[in-house]
């Protein structure tokens, strides 16, 4: 149940945060000389040129909508959350009862 809490707190933080804070956060990742860029240069055994993740477009856009997704992922999973969370405990004990394989349960009750 901890690690459930840490995982749904690591997604929610960027809900609760102001979109400045996150876009400073991301910014200083991708950046010339960012966190991105020295950890792959750290990886490389041959001296790499920086990559500009914001300068070319093809990039940009991947990162554009990569933390956009990642700020919003939060709220949606915790909505996801509380409706699993809703489920009548009585309808998996009814599949149990009705011999259901869990592929079925999951297919028929959960989902």
């Amino acid at each position: 149940m901890a690690s459930e809490a840490r995982s749904v707190t690591v997604f929610f933080s960027a809900t609760g945060s102001a979109a400045y804070f996150v876009a400073l956060i991301w910014k200083w990742i991708l950046q010339r000389d960012g966190l991105l860029n020295g950890v792959l240069a750290s990886l490389a055994e041959a001296p790499m040129t920086p990559t500009l993740w914001l300068a070319e477009p093809g990039s940009a856009f991947f990162w554009v909508v990569f933390v956009s997704i990642w700020a919003h992922m939060g709220f949606y999973t915790l909505i996801l959350l509380a409706g699993l969370q809703a489920i009548p405990a009585d309808l998996y004990e009814a599949a149990q009862l009705d011999r259901a394989s869990p592929w079925r349960t999951l297919r028929r009750v959960t989902l």
